[in-house]
């Protein structure tokens, strides 16, 4: 009994070490303000894989975890929402939005840009820590897209998440060129040529037909003749002009079935909960640490004995 109560005793020093570590580390962390995690997923684009064999290949190849490289357009999306580009453009956005930096701070009406927010003048600098701030995931096996803003307010987390979906579809229609994009470019160039030559080989039949009305009857050969070769003209003008005013229209829908969409599947929501920090864990953990030091280096000359008389065990 002695024994026993020499070493309750003995973890009395440490227990009130820890209690007051504990005390010490809840009332900092009540100094550091709350975090607020929103989130948007994005739905995977359709797979451009052949059907059939190719199909059910890739199917099995994505249910295993690994990914068909180039089969769907929206597979650079991550790169893209991580670009210099998008997140300079989010940088420079002003937001509206309410903040207390304080535990028991009244949150605030504020405004100012994603930059101004982040305390960084430097554009280098600001493009880092955005890149913690908004981060981008995309699922193996499901294609989807998860895009995780975290800040100190509700709000602007929400608003900072719709911003980059918003940025990011706007790139997509803007800057993606496709393979029907570019074909229909080239198809409206040659459609403008196609015309002129029309016109000049009609031009030239009206000219033609004003002192030959009836050139097909008429007895001089080198009449008829220059006529059949007009009329030919003419209707391979006509031909010509309808074929590429017809690929040209194929060429337009090519490129809106090639454009990859940026699906939404949940918008950002408005986080009610907080997602860090984690106060509880950080008290618990401190209290932990100093007990467990404390009463080691209080019974170090017992826990050299101890060692000593159990080398053989070592």
């Amino acid at each position: 009994m002695v024994f026993s109560s020499a070493r309750i005793r003995g973890l009395v020093v440490p227990a009130k070490a820890a209690l007051v570590t504990m005390v010490a580390v809840a009332l900092l962390t009540l100094t550091v303000p709350n975090s607020y995690t929103s989130q948007a997923r994005i739905l995977p684009a359709e797979s451009k894989v052949a059907g059939g064999g190719l199909g059910a290949l890739a199917a099995a190849v994505n249910a295993a975890g690994f990914s068909v490289p180039g089969e769907g357009s929206d597979a650079n999306f991550v790169e893209i929402l991580q670009s210099r580009t998008l997140l300079q453009q989010l940088l420079e956005t002003r937001f509206n939005f309410h903040e207390a930096r304080f535990m028991f701070q009244t949150a605030g009406p504020k405004e100012m840009t994603l930059q101004e927010y982040l305390g960084e003048k430097n554009l280098d600098r600001a493009l880092k820590r955005v890149r913690k701030t908004l981060a981008a995931d995309r699922d193996l096996k499901s294609k989807i897209l998860v895009i995780t803003v975290e800040t100190h307010s509700p709000d602007l987390s929400q608003a900072v998440a719709a911003r980059s979906l918003e940025i990011l579809g706007r790139f997509v229609l803007e800057k993606n060129q496709t393979r029907g994009g570019l074909k229909a470019a080239y198809l409206a160039g040659r459609l403008v040529d196609a015309e002129k030559e029309t016109n000049a080989a009609q031009t030239a039949m009206e000219q033609f037909l004003s002192t030959n009305r009836n050139w097909s009857s008429s007895p001089d050969p080198y009449v008829r003749l220059h006529g059949a070769k007009l009329e030919g003209e003419l209707k391979f003008r006509q031909q010509m002009l309808y074929s590429l005013a017809m690929n040209r229209e194929q060429a337009l829908l090519e490129e809106k079935n090639d454009l990859p969409i940026v699906n939404v599947m949940d918008k950002p929501n408005l986080p009610v909960l907080k997602s860090g920090p984690a106060r509880s864990l950080f008290t618990l953990a401190a209290g932990i640490l100093v007990f467990l030091s404390m009463w080691g280096w209080r019974s170090r000359s017992e826990l050299i004995a101890f060692l000593k008389s159990n080398k053989n065990l070592i």
